[in-house]
């Protein structure tokens, strides 16, 4: 059986529950308004594939967690590593790519882990996969990637009234949709399924994460503190407690898109790192570090806080980027000092993608 045929790598055991307690391409200006260049289609990105199953209606009840097949239920696979494909959840339409390692096949031994990476305002996942680089670390490390589109440009879950709130979208149960959609099709871990995103998909992941029944074992952000409302929202008594999840922030403090100070909708960063230390239950202070950088004209370093003394084995990772803007840094950039993707994929591996 697939269970059998594939070892499972990581560790992906379930995390226990606890009672609840009482760019790069990306650029953006002041006003927190998006300009993304059209992205040019690339060697290895320039035909889209649609599979034969390009649309699948999901149920509109996306609950519980996805069922991993057996090796002979998987379709054939066609040997077709990036491509686009569509989705129905809840009664709409849903856009997304996937980028597939270089080495992958059906008939290997072992299983492998999904990154979802959620872009920002305005943005799809196409300018993600071209602007992070993220494809080419997949071939490395041996893991999925899958790119969506959020409805009207915005993710559901802030909640700040956004376009695709109000069309009622809700992103969690399309993340749930996607993660089993990929896993009965290809040799994937559904319970090994990792986040991160950029600004506004910042955001969204970071509500995602505070669910009791969160679809992802760890998360990591660039450029997106909390909101209030997502604050507010996971403190509050009725609300199930998260399980302890691995965070990883990265924030540049010239930011002015999303001021590392906070405004009236957002946290201050110190205040989103003591709210997520506070979900994990972490002990102590921060290790406060420097992580070497490479050779670069750019003054630019990064001041790492790490609490790595919390629940279940967790740990929370605040990357400071001194001199840093809002953008995903060092993907597209040669001389930059270091790559905010490879960083951000260093922190999942030792959460277990």
């Amino acid at each position: 059986m697939f269970g059998i045929l594939h070892t499972v790598r990581g560790n992906q055991k379930k995390r226990k529950k606890r009672p609840s307690p009482t760019h790069h391409l990306l650029h953006a200006d002041s006003e927190g308004e998006y300009h993304v260049p059209s992205p040019q289609r690339v060697a290895g990105h320039a035909a889209i594939f649609l599979l034969p199953f390009a649309l699948l209606t999901a149920c509109s009840d996306n609950g519980g967690a996805p069922t991993q097949p057996r090796l002979e239920d998987l379709p054939s696979f066609d040997g077709v590593h990036d491509f686009a494909d569509t989705l129905t959840v809840d009664g709409v339409l849903r856009r997304y790519r996937v980028h597939l390692p270089e080495n992958y096949e059906h008939e290997r031994l072992e299983s492998i882990p999904l990154l979802i990476v959620y872009h920002g305002a305005g943005e799809d996942g196409e300018t993600m996969q071209l602007a992070t680089g993220l494809d080419t670390l997949a071939d490395i490390h041996d893991f999925a990637v899958a790119y969506p589109n959020a409805v009207a440009g915005h993710w559901a879950g802030t909640p700040d009234g956004n376009p695709a709130e109000r069309q009622g979208v809700e992103d969690v149960s399309f993340t749930r949709a996607l993660i089993r959609h990929l896993a009965e099709n290809y040799a994937i871990i559904p319970d090994a399924a990792f986040a991160t995103g950029f600004s506004r998909g910042g955001f969204f992941i970071q509500y995602m994460a505070c669910q009791d029944d969160t679809p992802v074992q760890a998360i990591a952000t660039l450029g997106a503190t909390m909101a209030t409302a997502v604050r507010d929202i996971c403190a509050q008594p009725s609300f199930p407690a998260p399980d302890p999840i691995p965070v990883l922030l990265m924030h540049g403090d010239q930011d002015n898109s999303v001021p590392p100070e906070g405004r009236e909708d957002l946290l201050s960063l110190a205040e989103t790192e003591s709210v997520l230390a506070q979900l994990n239950e972490c002990r102590g202070d921060a290790t406060v570090t420097f992580p070497p950088m490479k050779p670069s004209s750019q003054s630019i370093r990064i001041r790492r806080r790490l609490y790595d003394r919390c629940e279940d084995g967790t740990r929370v990772q605040v990357d400071v980027v001194e001199g840093g803007t809002h953008r995903w840094f060092g993907a597209l950039d040669p001389d930059s000092p270091f790559s905010a993707s490879e960083i951000v994929v260093e922190f999942l591996r030792t959460a277990g993608m």
